[in-house]
């Protein structure tokens, strides 16, 4: 065989490997972001699911709180559980939306980006629903007391809802002091709000950005 017959031969070999070489590579991508993407459907259920839950919670607080104009306490409860449920609507839709803008057809960088900013807003909001956490059952309370049983704690015993604030104001007091002195909780809460599933994710994604540095 002559000298150019085997050089071509070589460079017909070198194009067949790097073809099927990155045929290998576009197929374990895919493969990786389909995990990727899955692993990610607990996180798109919690979100339905907070939808659901906030609508209800708009829908019963505002046929309360119209149905009891002329108990000024019991128009802010109802305003404020409604408030709350706008919270829940209203956050899941910009999640829904910042999940729905991830084409996992761009590189992986640009996918891993995208999820790093869903985990930073989670992140902060761990304040917002720590805050709420420890007060929106107070109204709750007292709208599910009025509506399921009739009886009125503030009207009855206003002293009582003052104690509820103080207990959520000690309630929040401690979240703070626990997240600020004990090593390590801040992770955990931030941990927590953000979701397992989405470091799962991502975890996948930074597979794929090691093995595409390694070869």
């Amino acid at each position: 065989m002559e000298i150019d017959d085997m050089k071509q031969a070589w460079q017909s070999l070198d194009r067949q490997m790097a073809r099927r070489y990155a045929l290998d590579l576009e197929q374990y991508k895919e493969r990786k972001l389909g995990s990727a993407r899955l692993r990610l459907l607990p996180v798109k259920l919690g979100l339905v699911a907070r939808m659901v839950v906030g609508v209800a919670i708009i829908a019963a607080s505002a046929s309360f709180w119209t149905a009891h104009m002329g108990s000024p306490h019991l128009i802010v409860s109802g305003l404020l559980l409604q408030a709350y449920g706008l919270l829940l609507v209203g956050s899941a839709a910009w999640e829904m939306q910042m999940l729905a803008d991830i084409d996992y057809a761009a590189p992986v960088l640009a996918i891993q980006r995208r999820l790093a900013k869903f985990r930073a807003w989670r992140v902060r909001l761990v304040p917002v629903w720590m805050i709420t956490g420890c007060f929106v059952w107070i109204p709750l309370t007292l709208v599910v007391f009025k509506a399921w049983l009739g009886a009125d704690i503030y009207a009855r015993a206003p002293e009582v809802v003052l104690y509820f604030l103080a207990s959520g104001g000690v309630a929040m007091l401690a979240f703070w002091l626990i997240a600020r002195w004990v090593p390590g909780a801040a992770s955990v809460l931030n941990d927590s709000s953000v979701g397992g599933s989405l470091g799962r994710s991502q975890q996948v994604l930074n597979e794929i950005a090691r093995f595409e540095a390694e070869v």
